[in-house]
């Protein structure tokens, strides 16, 4: 599975483009799974995993657009497989920092 990281942009044949809120929009090199039927691995993955990696990663980890995969959550949750943690411990908009040797969460 390809990470954020990984994925150089320079060498892909079309520009990547997003929309007004930050979501990377469907690139047919990046979202190769995209409108095929979801397989019972990629499934599983989703649940163990959305709420340790987030949306952004998910979508590069199983080459599907962030849209896809929220629709998917939205379903999931809807029919009781995936559920909410009371507490999330990682948020792709938080970042820990130090103040005085406490660890304190601060929002970006």
């Amino acid at each position: 599975m390809t990470t954020i990281n990984q994925i150089r942009f320079v060498d892909l044949k079309a520009p990547v483009q997003f929309d007004r809120h930050g979501r990377m929009q469907y690139h047919p090199e990046i979202h190769a799974r995209h409108g095929k039927p979801w397989t019972t691995h990629e499934q599983k993955y989703l649940i163990d995993f959305y709420y340790v990696i987030g949306n952004t990663q998910m979508s590069f980890d199983l080459e599907r657009p962030m849209t896809a995969i929220a629709q998917k959550v939205c379903y999931l949750r809807k029919i009781g497989l995936l559920v909410r943690p009371k507490h999330v411990k990682n948020h792709s908009r938080m970042r820990p920092s130090t103040r005085e040797g406490r660890t304190i969460v601060e929002q970006v």
